[in-house]
């Protein structure tokens, strides 16, 4: 139980700073975003994050060692699947076109995918 904490945290920590660095290097309204509002988004976007980590991430590692599924292929399927959620969501309350939102699904889910990989590496590494 104390390797999948530490993976949380771990993956926690690589959410805020995959986040941190695309707010930075992002231009929001034709301008950079800056420190402000790099360090915003990346609280925000690691606040929902962790949300989806805990609640989904950590039951779904259990289900698939469970299941004595250890692929990188089945951690990064279900690393993307937040990705599906949140784009539904976003596009209720939004009327944003179709790329842009076909953009942000990819990007929330490339960072839930990488996210995913982080918690398997920490996972699974050995210890010496």
């Amino acid at each position: 139980m104390k390797k999948i904490l530490f993976s949380t945290l771990i993956t926690i920590l690589f959410v805020f700073s995959a986040t941190f660095v695309l707010g930075f290097t992002y231009d929001m309204a034709v301008s950079p975003a800056g420190l402000d509002g790099a360090l915003f988004f990346a609280v925000v976007a690691t606040t929902i994050g962790t949300v989806f980590i805990v609640l989904w991430g950590v039951p779904m590692h259990l289900f698939l060692t469970y299941m004595r599924l250890r692929s990188v292929f089945w951690y990064m399927s279900i690393g993307f699947v937040p990705a599906f959620l949140i784009n539904f969501v976003f596009n209720l309350f939004s009327n944003g076109e179709l790329g842009a939102s076909l953009t942000l699904m990819l990007t929330i889910g490339s960072i839930g995918s990488a996210a995913a990989l982080v918690f398997r590496y920490f996972t699974f590494a050995k210890q010496k």
